[in-house]
């Protein structure tokens, strides 16, 4: 014979828990406005002409391909020297484990 245990009983809900929370007011900045301006002053640029902003941009992309050419050099050589390591351990672990 199994006995059943006594449930206990709900503790009833007060008024103070069905209040809610009060709400904090957040604290106003203070607006600041600027006391003094500052003078536009219209800016006047060398312009070049159309022929040197072409050759810049030729030569921009010069720079450009030679420097992309020296990166891909660095990383053929990186992949080159990965290779070689691997194979390197490839060929101990066949050693080891025939």
């Amino acid at each position: 014979m199994t006995t059943t245990r006594k449930r206990k009983s709900r503790k009833p809900v007060t008024q103070t828990e069905l209040l809610p929370a009060p709400v904090k007011k957040q604290p106003s900045l203070p607006v600041i406005k600027p006391q003094y301006k500052t003078a536009r002053v219209k800016p006047n640029p060398d312009l070049i002409s159309i022929n040197q902003y072409w050759q810049d941009i030729k030569n921009r992309s010069d720079i450009h391909n030679y420097e992309f050419a020296e990166a891909m050099d660095e990383l053929r050589n990186a992949v080159k020297w990965t290779n070689e390591k691997l194979d390197k351990l490839c060929d101990r672990v066949r050693e080891v484990a025939p």
